[in-house]
């Protein structure tokens, strides 16, 4: 009866947690307005509505019938839960990692296939009474083994994406995806070996601060996961638009703004800099000015020659356009 406490207790706190890492991934969603915040949201609050179901039915747990049609409506949000719970997970993760987006009609589709799957190994042997060790493993095993295989699989593909730069939150989800993959693995291996409930049930109630734990993690590592690639995307666009603003539109090169900011740094540079200094950073000014007028010349003179050859000069009116390029 302890462990069965012991248990009821994780599984209100797991509740709770999942309930305050989704309200801080809406507060995120509406400041970023990223998809994968707001399917996360979702999935930490399929896992809040599963946990407190799964509490509600353990409460039960020997007052009525599994067959009871309370049971079974318990069990079934609790299976749903847990599917949609991992699905929207791996929704998100794969939203964050720039794949191209699952469509809604996708979306929808798989979660009904779940839900009509939860409730498949909710109504069968739910009314044998004897049948305990086949419903353990057709309710908790097949949902343990089914999202535990795809946060195993995610975690390791999460892990290969990593190419360098700042990874923390990247590395933080894939481990923590890898260690929730195994955890869950562990609840099959436990109703194989455990022929009895209670044995089963002390063997929850050592797993409830790897419950609690594994969760958190990952919460915070998707929020620097979120941090470090809107920290990437700000970074991107302020080298674009300093880019853009020192060099020419049309060819690329760089413009009068960049010259001058060069000559500016060679012609002023650091007090007490000896005339020498000044006069050696002065030519280098003036090669660079004479460098860029060449590059320039290499660009414009194949055109104006086109131009040239195509009858401007001869004594027509060289049309507008090859005026203005020689």
């Amino acid at each position: 009866m302890e462990g069965l406490f012991v248990v009821l207790g994780g599984t209100v706190a797991l509740a709770a947690e999942a309930v305050v890492l989704a309200a801080v991934l809406v507060s995120c969603y509406r400041t970023y307005r990223h998809e994968c915040l707001r399917l996360w949201s979702w999935s930490w609050r399929a896992m809040a509505v599963g946990h407190l179901a799964t509490a509600a039915s353990l409460l039960l747990l020997g007052k009525i019938p599994a067959s009871e049609p309370v049971r079974l409506l318990l069990t079934g949000v609790s299976l749903v839960a847990a599917y949609w719970h991992a699905l929207w997970l791996l929704l998100g993760t794969w939203e964050l990692s720039g794949r191209t987006p699952v469509s809604v009609a996708g979306q929808r589709r798989a979660l009904l296939v779940l839900a009509g799957g939860a409730v498949a190994s909710t109504l069968l042997f739910a009314f044998d009474p004897a049948a305990v060790t086949p419903r353990y493993l057709l309710r908790v095993g097949l949902k343990a083994l089914t999202v535990g295989s795809a946060f195993l699989a995610a975690g390791v593909w999460v892990l290969r994406s990593v190419r360098g730069g700042p990874a923390l939150g990247r590395r933080m989800v894939g481990w923590g995806f890898v260690a929730f993959g195994l955890h869950r693995l562990q609840y099959v291996a436990i109703g194989v070996a455990a022929a009895e409930l209670d044995v089963a049930r002390r063997y929850f109630a050592s797993l409830t601060f790897v419950d609690l734990v594994i969760p958190l993690v990952l919460g915070v590592g998707m929020v620097a996961w979120l941090l470090e690639e809107e920290h990437d995307r700000v970074l991107r666009v302020t080298r674009a638009l300093e880019h853009r603003a020192l060099h020419d539109s049309l060819t690329d090169l760089p413009n009068r703004t960049l010259l001058q900011d060069r000559l500016t740094r060679a012609l002023y540079p650091a007090h007490g800099a000896s005339a020498a200094d000044l006069l050696s950073n002065a030519s280098r000014a003036l090669a660079a000015a004479k460098a860029n007028r060449q590059s320039r010349i290499a660009v414009f003179d194949p055109v104006r020659d086109a131009g040239r050859s195509n009858g401007c000069g001869s004594k027509r009116p060289c049309p507008e356009p090859w005026r203005r390029a020689s």
